[in-house]
């Protein structure tokens, strides 16, 4: 779900990394490294005119 935060991070900072530092809540028991699937996510492309949000693949890396 958006937050409506906004940040710009240096390339190869790992995404759960990026939103704890916006603030963004997001549960990871195992520490964010990847064992547990808690913090997954899902990447959409579209614009979400409710979130004011043009959202690209290109924009994650």
């Amino acid at each position: 779900m958006p937050s409506g935060r906004r940040g710009f991070f240096p390339r190869g900072t790992p995404l759960l990394e990026a939103a704890r530092s916006l603030g963004v809540d997001i549960d990871s028991v195992c520490g964010g490294r990847g064992l547990c699937g808690r913090c997954q996510i899902s990447c959409v492309a579209g614009s979400f005119a409710k979130h004011q949000i043009d959202s690209d693949v290109d924009h994650l890396s």
